[in-house]
């Protein structure tokens, strides 16, 4: 499932911390906002353990309510309202137009693989080892 993560602190630290865990349960990050919100794909099931931890202050499923967006910071606030309107987008489209193009055939093409956009975490010495 994906989720809007926001984390307490908003330090690049943090972040890669935040990534590790994610990671760690069997998620995976998809999209990081500067500073301080992760798009991730989470297992349902590790959503409590992922709630708890210190690092986060927030995690959302579904639409962020329009108050709290007005609260929030301008670079939170444009990473709220980003992932409102892809909700919105998500809901909107058919469900044949969600999945891979079609090839010849009505046969859908696998989903190609995107590269890590996060940097390399054995620079930074600080973090635990697995």
């Amino acid at each position: 499932m994906e989720a809007f993560i926001q984390l307490t602190e908003e330090t690049p630290e943090q972040t890669i911390w935040a990534v590790r865990i994610i990671e760690r349960i069997g998620g995976r990050p998809l999209h990081l906002y500067p500073p301080g919100v992760i798009i991730a794909s989470i297992p349902l099931e590790h959503l409590r353990t992922l709630k708890a931890n210190s690092l986060i202050a927030s995690i959302d499923l579904g639409e962020i309510e329009e108050a709290r967006i007005g609260k929030a910071a301008a670079e939170a606030a444009f990473a709220m309202s980003a992932w409102n309107r892809h909700l919105r987008r998500r809901r909107l489209a058919p469900s044949g137009l969600t999945g891979a193009p079609l090839r010849r055939g009505g046969k859908r093409d696998k989903p190609r693989r995107v590269r890590r956009l996060l940097p390399k975490r054995n620079s930074i010495s600080s973090l635990p080892e697995e």
